[in-house]
This record gives C-alpha cells, structure tokens and sequence, in this order.
C-alpha cells in the first residue's frame, strides 16, 4: 500500500546561503526545460528539496596589501580533495607554482583556485609552452585547462548540496567576490615526449584586475607504464543508439584508464522450442571494430537474460521441462561467434546480484543460479561469472559459487570474506565491483584485495541537454532522489563532460600500473627494497577499500583529510623511484653513478606530506545537546492519547536497543538516552538520545498496544542539528516475527518508513492508521502494536522525541 505522509514543520528555517542560491539559479538557467526550475521552486517550498551549505572548516585567510591590490588569492590544493564554493585556503597552500610527474603517454592533473576578493570579469587561464632539456617543448596544448562548475547534487534523500561536481572547457568567466572558483588542468606528454623536468607559465588574466602567474614545473619520467592484459577495468554501460556517441564514449573510457565494459546480448530473431534460432550478432561485430581500433581488449561482460526471456516467450517455464534445448541452442550460436573472432573474449554473468528473499525481476536465487550454471557449463568453453554481494544470503551460504564459475565477481569488503579467499584457492579469476568511484578502489585497493577486475556502475544516467538537472527529468515526482552527483561523466548531445570523481579514478588505474611495472621489474631482478615498500604500503591500503585508510607515522600521517590523501602520491612517488632503481640495476649502475635515472630524479620533491591542517583550522562545536532550543508547545486534540510523554523514569522502562544482548531493557552505558528538560513539547521533559559506538537504535516498547480506533499516529521530533536529517521509523505488530527478542522484527513483516526529511527544530511527523501494513502487504493489526523504532540518519544522529500520541 502506498502509507500517506504528512511532515508538519513547526518553525520555518532559512536554508542555503546566498551563494549557494546564486549557483543553484544558475545551474537550473543552464536546462532547456526551464519547468524544471519551477518544479525545483514547488518542492523546496513542500520540504522536499533541502539546500545546504557546505560548512568551511577553515577560517578565512588574511589578504596581503599585494593580495587586496590584486583582487584576488590564489592556491594550489591536492586534486582529491574538493575545493567549494566558499573553500578558504590554508595557509602553506597559497603559492605560486604547480608541479607533477608523469609517464610519457599518461594523464595527470594539477589543480589551483581563486578567492576573488573583488567581483572579477573576463577571467581567462592560459598556459605557455613548457621548455625541456636539450630544447625539448612540450606544447601548451598538451595542458587541457579547465574549471570546476558548482552543482546543486544528492548527499542524501531529499537533500542537496552545491559543490565541485563538472569539470568544463571555458575561454573567460566572470567570478563574484568571495566566490571560490577551482581550475583543473590535465598534462598529457606524448607518447615520444624526451624524458626531465618542464617549465612554462600559467597566466591567470581578468580583464579588469592585473594578471598573475604560476610557474608548471612537468617531470616527465624515462619510462612508460605498462598495462596488465589480465586486469579488467570497466563501467556497467548502456550503449547510445547514435554510433557517433558510442564512438566519443567509448574513447572516452579508454582515455579514463578502462579496457572492457558492459555489452548488450546479441538480438534474438527468432527462436523454436527445438532450439533452432536465428540471432543477429551485428552489433557485437560494430563493438569489436569499435573497441579494437580503440585498444578496448578486455573481456567484456554480457548476460543470459535474453536467451532465458526468448525461451519463455515460447511458453516454456523458466527452469522447467523444455527450458534447457532452446536455451543451451543460443548459448552454443554465442560460442561460436566468439570462437570465430577470438579478439573478443565476453563472460557471460548469471543474471544479477543472487539472493534468497525480495527479488527483483534481474535477480536469482542461489539454486536457480546453480541451475543456469550447469546449463551453461554444457557449452564448453563457455565462460560464466555470478556476482554475490557477499558470503551469504539469509543464511544461504553463497561460497560455494567461487568452486562453479570462471569468475567470481563480488564487492571488496568484509562481508564478502569468505568469497574472496575461496575463490582465490581455487584458481579462479576475482572481480570486484561496486567500490566506489574514488582513487583508491581502482588502484591500491584493488591491488590489496588481489582482484582483476574493477566495476563500477554505472558510466551515466541518461544524456540530454538537461544533464545537469537537480532533480531526476522523469515520473511525476524525484521522491528526494538526485540526477546529479550519481554518475561519473554527464553526457550531452555533443560532448562528454567529467566530474573530478571520474578523474580520481583514472588515477587509481594509473596507481595499479605504477605498481604492475613496479612489479614486473621486481619479478626479473629481486630487490629487498621493493619487497619493505610493498610492505609499508599494504600497511597503509587496506585491504577493502571500505575500510578507508589507515594512518601511520612512517608517513607522517594523521587523521586530517588533506595528509591522508597524500599517501597516494606519497606512495606513486616511491613506486617510480623504485623502478628506476630497478632500471639502474639491470644496467649495472649503481645510484650515486653520474648516469644514474635513479640519481637524477630522487633530487625531485614530490609526494610530500602536508602540515596538519587541523591545527590551522581546529574549532569546536557545541554538542547538539548543550545547544539550547525552544519549542512550540503541542496542544493534544480531544480524544488523544498519549503513549509516551517522558515525564518521570518510569519511561526508561519502556527503551531498548538490538545491540544490548542479554542486558536489561534499558542500560545508561549502552544507550544513554535520558530525560531532559530541553526541548519539551508537552510538559516539562524530552527524552534526548545520543548515539554511541555500542548502542543501536532506539526502540519503544511496553505502551498501550490497542492503537483500534484511532485515526493517526502523530510524534514530536526535535532536530537540534544544524542540517536537515533522514528519518526512520518502524513499527511491529504481535504477528511480527521476531529473531531475536531486541529486534525490530523481518523486514517484509513490519512497517518501515524510510529517508523522510527532517529538518532542523521541532517536526511533528504524522502517520495515517487506515490500513497500516508491513512490506509484505499484511495489514498489521492495530489491536496488537508491539514497538516502535525512530531514529535519524540510521541512528547516527542526535534527537529528541515527545509527546507521542494516538488521535482521532
């Protein structure tokens, strides 16, 4: 049933600073469907289109006389890590150079920004030729300059942010005072670039204030990288239908880093229960020119949803009694198209992401997919791949597949344990997917988890004009979802452009090839010093990307963002050192010799690690409970009542979490939740729950359970963050399975009510009770209410609740 929801605010809050307003104006004036800016109005005024503010942790910088004169600050920051719309600089970031090293042949990025401290117009960003040694020029137009838009995109339903999220060609732009703008450039030396260091300018020139330089210093380094044939670095992709965009796509990937992806199945003519097909295979043979011409060798992926969709179309019951002639036919016509052009090599995965309970139509569970296994594996040669999101599904151990299949696909994290060790024991190939679009998942953690293959969904959403929409451009209404800040690239009519998370990952493919020609170097001559680096850096990449990095103080480390993020040029600097030390060996060189590669570029500083930005930027927040707030006060409608009102101990009775064990109902030191007199929306006290490592969710329980007769269920929550939430709520009945007794019950048999928006102050949210049912469509039964669970932004959150009642 589809449960209505009213979210009553009782005080109005001002969300978005002006800036941020300015931004999201101009994003919406950039669509050609200028409906969408009005929609856009509609739901920012219904609560369903929060705006916030990016919150700067450092303090503004103090402008020089030379600065003020000038109109502007200019600073330089690592390209990880985003630069906003009112980013301030740190102190040891405002200078004027940039440098890289790079590989002939690669990309590499370099970034810088501007604080305008007047208005700006006509700003333009040139880059001069770089001269080498021996007279050696690489052109400027090996430097790509960019900038950074500002985009309005998803951080959570219902919620949005502006922030550093396409990166455009322009030739001059016009900067507001105070608005932090960043410029990407991307150096590609070619690939017969003369090894040693560059230098050229970069100017910086608005039309109404002086001009600025930079100095580019581009280390090119004396060897190329090399590309592992048998590593898979691919997005999930839905091709265009216009060849011209299927062509600028694909080249796009290659360019990114990528060697394979995603592919349709042939097109099924036709098809006979006795297995005579007829299936047109010409656009597999325009992929294989396509990918060929465009060094795209990996193997791709494909299904066999079409094959098994073909034989039911005939009648047949999927699995059933017929299934298996028509079925295993296709599947031996895919085998000999591939047998007949061995340059395109496709696995074809077992429909998608197994499970036990609430399947969509693209998944299957554990034994049909062993059925499709076994019918495929009567096409030999015939290469098959599952993805399991883990070791198990309700309880069904899902191991086994790494034994059935030629790769084993699944997510680089602990849950999936057991998969990963499995699979690598029994020789076959790992894949992982779904890590995230970040340098580390696509580089040193997929090196750390021993995969080859890296997949991330999904390439794009759909292209268009109205590519930078907000909100999504289909169905009647986004329900709080993004269109923006989902995908890598956005894709209009005519052109591709990224977003920085795109490059990050290209950057963790370039890592993976620094360590794959680290590594074959070290295979032919053995050397104790690459074997401590590889030691000191699977200390520092974890072995899931999830986990995140670990700091050490062999690097200097904290837990500040901007030195962790160092570690990975830190790292890659050390990698390039040590092949060239490998270089020098082979030849018989030692180190310190004069013609040394090694000597001669260990004089260069690059991967340092910064100073900590904490220092510089270190202010305290009060906690959210210590913030005073005022209330309105409820007023109960006749007929209420009243379940919970906090109003004396006698409520910590009625509180349990599900991480609590075999403890009492209620224990301060797991789940402080207490009894405050902040907050109060009827009578004198709030109950205030403060989430801990050790607690779970809060959940009421031991209240009048006969909600029979009652219209609504209305609970005062108090948000005393300075940012909207996403709220949950669950209720149980008596026919609600519990499988343990401090839990919330199955999923498909309770009430859940997912991601609504809470804003900031007091929010009455107000459940309607006609027909009131569990996932599953069973009508819970409003004689036998057993709990009730709330939480915001999955239990992360401070809040208070009050005055939670029944009405008619």
């Amino acid at each position: 049933m589809r449960c209505l929801l009213s979210l009553l605010a009782a005080a109005s809050v001002a969300f978005g600073a002006t800036v941020s307003e300015t931004l999201l104006d101009e994003q919406l004036d950039l669509l050609a469907n200028k409906d969408i800016k009005s929609t856009v109005r509609i739901l920012r005024k219904l609560n369903k289109f929060f705006l916030l503010e990016h919150e700067e942790p450092t303090p503004p910088i103090a402008p020089t006389d030379a600065q003020k004169q000038a109109g502007y600050v200019l600073f330089t920051r690592n390209y990880l890590e985003p630069v906003y719309y009112n980013t301030n600089p740190r102190p040891y970031e405002v200078k004027g150079e940039l440098k890289l090293f790079v590989t002939p042949g690669e990309y590499e990025p370099v970034s810088f920004s501007i604080v305008p401290l007047a208005d700006l117009t006509g700003v333009a960003v040139t880059c001069s030729d770089l001269r080498g040694p021996k007279d050696a020029v690489l052109k400027a137009s090996a430097v790509d300059v960019r900038f950074v838009r500002q985009l309005a995109r998803g951080v959570k339903p219902f919620m949005w942010m502006v922030g550093p999220e396409a990166i455009e060609t322009f030739s001059a732009l016009n900067i507001p005072q105070g608005r932090t703008t960043q410029f990407w450039l991307t150096v590609r030396p070619p690939d017969d670039a003369a090894p040693g260091a560059y230098e050229g300018i970069v100017t910086l020139k608005p039309a109404n204030k002086p001009a600025a330089e930079l100095r580019l210093t581009v280390v090119v380094l004396p060897f190329k990288l090399l590309e592992d044939p048998d590593m898979a670095f691919g997005w999930y992709y839905s091709a265009p239908g216009d060849p011209a965009a299927l062509r600028r796509e694909l080249a796009d990937m290659r360019a990114h880093g990528c060697n394979t992806l995603t592919i349709h199945e042939p097109t099924i003519k036709s098809l006979t229960p006795d297995g005579k097909a007829e299936i047109d295979f010409s656009h597999w043979e325009e992929l294989r020119k396509l990918c060929a011409e465009l060094g795209i060798h990996g193997i791709k992926q494909s299904g066999i949803g079409a094959a098994s969709a073909a034989v039911v179309r005939l009648g047949i019951k999927e699995l059933g009694p017929g299934f298996a002639p028509p079925f295993i036919a296709v599947l031996r016509q895919y085998k000999a198209w591939l047998d007949a052009h061995p340059d395109f090599k496709v696995v074809f995965t077992i429909y998608d992401e197994p499970r036990e309970s609430l399947l969509n139509s693209w998944n299957r569970t554990f034994d049909q997919t062993v059925a499709y296994i076994k019918l495929c594996r009567q096409v030999p040669g015939l290469l098959i791949s599952v993805n399991p999101m883990g070791d198990s599904s309700d309880k069904k151990d899902y191991t086994p597949f790494a034994d059935m299949v030629d790769i084993l696909n699944t997510h680089a994290w602990p849950g999936s344990k057991g998969l990963i060790e499995r699979t690598k024991k029994a020789g076959k190939t790992l894949w992982v997917y779904n890590n995230g679009q970040a340098r580390l998942p696509w580089g040193f953690g997929v090196w750390r988890v021993g995969a080859k293959g890296e997949w991330e969904w999904t390439y794009s959403g759909a292209g268009g004009p109205d590519c930078y929409s907000p909100i999504l451009t289909g169905g009647y209404e986004n329900e709080g979802e993004s269109n923006t800040g989902r995908f890598p690239v956005y894709r209009f009519p005519d052109r591709i452009v990224p977003t920085p998370r795109y490059e990050w990952c290209r950057e963790g493919v370039d890592d993976y090839k620094y360590l794959y020609t680290l590594l074959r170097r070290h295979k032919q001559a053995r050397d104790p010093a690459v074997d401590a680096l590889l030691r000191e850096m699977a200390a520092v990449f974890p072995e899931y990307p999830a986990m995140g990095l670990t700091t050490g103080a062999e690097a200097g480390a904290s837990g500040d963002p901007a030195q962790l993020l160092a570690y990975f040029d830190h790292c890659r600097w050390r990698i390039a050192l040590a092949i060239l030390a490998l270089d020098d060996a082979a030849k018989g060189l030692a180190k310190n010799d004069p013609k040394s590669p090694y000597a001669a570029y260990a004089k260069f500083k690059f991967g340092e690690i910064p100073p900590k930005s904490k220092l510089e930027s270190a202010r305290e927040t009060p906690a959210a409970a210590d913030q005073a707030i005022e209330v309105e006060k409820t007023t109960l409608k006749p007929g209420a009542k009243v379940l919970f009102d906090f109003e004396d101990d006698a409520c910590l009775k009625q509180l349990e979490t599900d991480r609590m064990g075999a403890n009492d109902p209620y224990d301060p030191d797991l789940m402080p939740a207490k009894r405050l007199k902040r907050a109060a929306t009827h009578g004198d006290f709030a109950l205030y729950y403060q989430p801990i490592a050790k607690g779970g969710g809060i959940h009421l329980i031991n209240f009048d359970g006969d909600w029979a007769g009652f219209d609504a269920l209305r609970i005062d929550i108090i948000n005393p963050n300075h940012r909207p939430c996403n709220g949950y709520l669950c209720i149980t009945d008596a026919a609600t399975p519990l499988p343990y007794p401090r839990a919330m019950g199955k999923y498909d048999e309770r009430f859940d009510l997912e991601d609504f928006p809470v804003p900031p102050g007091k929010f009455t949210l107000e459940i309607k009770l006609a027909g009131l049912s569990a996932k599953n469509g069973r009508q819970l039964d409003l004689s036998k209410i057993k709990k009730i669970a709330i939480g915001l932004d999955g239990s992360k959150a401070p809040y208070y609740l009050d005055c939670i009642r029944l009405e008619k």
